[in-house]
Order: structure tokens, then C-alpha cells, then sequence
């Protein structure tokens, strides 16, 4: 799609390029250290008072979610052998 960016090489992609596809874990920077997260929508719905937003969520530490902020970099991660 044109709304993210398709990543076609194993290489760190700084979050101001481009993100990637929703509900797709990637290897990423939080903070300076390496985390695996994936992007995720909250869809709170047409009738919500609230619009919908992405997040970054930890699911290695109980579903925590980080603010865009603290992620920098990005890859995908490598296939499993």
C-alpha cells in the first residue's frame, strides 16, 4: 500500500522514511536498544469520540505500549531457518 513503506532489504529504516505493514513483528530501536514490536491499530470505530491511532506494542512485556517517540529504527526480522 502507499500508506507504509515496503521494506525490500535487511536494512535499518529510520521511522521518519516510513513504517511497517500493521500487526507485523519487526526488529526495531527503543531507546537505544534492540526490541521486537509490532505496530498495531486501535480502531476505535465510527461512533467513538476518539479517532483511531497505531502503537508500537511489546508483546514480550505483557502487550506494553511504547510511544512512537522512543522507537527509532526499524528492519524486518530475518526468516526463521
Amino acid at each position: 500500500t502507499d500508506e507504509f513503506y515496503i521494506m525490500k532489504t535487511n536494512t535499518w529504516t529510520p521511522t521518519c522514511d516510513g513504517m511497517p505493514e500493521p500487526e507485523t513483528h519487526v526488529l526495531c530501536v527503543v531507546n537505544g536498544e534492540p526490541r521486537v514490536l509490532s505496530r498495531e491499530l486501535e480502531d476505535c470505530g465510527h461512533e467513538s469520540a476518539y479517532a483511531s491511532f497505531y502503537f508500537w506494542n511489546d508483546w514480550s512485556n505483557n502487550g506494553v505500549e511504547i510511544a512512537d517517540e522512543e522507537v527509532t529504527h526499524w528492519m524486518p526480522l530475518p526468516a526463521l531457518p
